[in-house]
């Protein structure tokens, strides 16, 4: 949840120093005996005060960079329900950043929120269509739900934003395996190992492709 920055602990310290730092000042005196200090005290304790006030422009930013950071800290700690939270934090403050909703994405998808995952790198596509990364978040969470075509359809629209993208090659591969489409799987997983020689992975999935296209139906 929201936090008050640290400086706001000193918020009734500096009110009561600027109270009766006022309170001195008020007193009767000579112009020339009043000390610098106590005025630059007053001075310095009024910032403190005022501060805050001056940066609530620059705070929702600030702070959902901070949620964000910590979400991420989360995921990398196999932790998602606590970055789903760091990350549904950062949202709130600035609701159109199309990477704070891609790993919210991957928050909800880890947590087995599925449905709420593909709405989430659904809304990062919608905001920046040529950021890459959540189509292959997409196509895998569609993918889980046996939804091919709509895995397939994913895949090949990143493709034709990037078609050096390895991992939409791979990617499409494994989707046209699950359909038993061994030789466009066996051409996808050529084309991904064409851009990236020796990925383990896709020379697996090309030999088990030419494998199944070989064999009786």
């Amino acid at each position: 949840r929201y936090r008050l920055p640290m400086s706001a602990g000193l918020l009734p310290f500096a009110g009561l120093a600027l109270s009766e730092g006022l309170r001195w000042l008020q007193r009767p005196r000579r112009l020339s005996r009043v000390p610098v200090v106590p005025v630059v005290l007053v001075a310095v304790l009024a910032g403190v005060v005022l501060w805050p006030s001056v940066r609530r422009q620059e705070m929702p930013g600030d702070m959902a960079h901070t949620h964000y950071y910590l979400g991420m800290v989360s995921l990398q700690e196999e932790q998602p329900v606590e970055a789903a939270g760091h990350l549904e934090e950062a949202l709130q403050l600035v609701a159109d950043n199309p990477r704070y909703r891609y790993q919210y994405g991957q928050a909800l998808y880890q947590s087995d929120r599925i449905d709420e995952a593909i709405g989430q790198f659904e809304q990062s596509i919608a905001l920046e269509p040529r950021y890459l990364p959540p189509y292959i978040a997409l196509g895998i969470a569609q993918r889980k739900q046996d939804n091919l075509a709509a895995a397939e359809a994913t895949y090949r629209r990143a493709i034709s934003i990037s078609d050096r993208y390895v991992y939409a090659w791979f990617n499409l591969g494994n989707v046209l395996m699950d359909s038993k489409r061994w030789e466009e799987a066996a051409a996808a997983f050529e084309r991904t190992l064409k851009l990236e020689p020796g990925f383990s992975a896709a020379e697996g999935g090309l030999q088990r492709a030419r494998q199944s296209a070989g064999s009786p139906p």
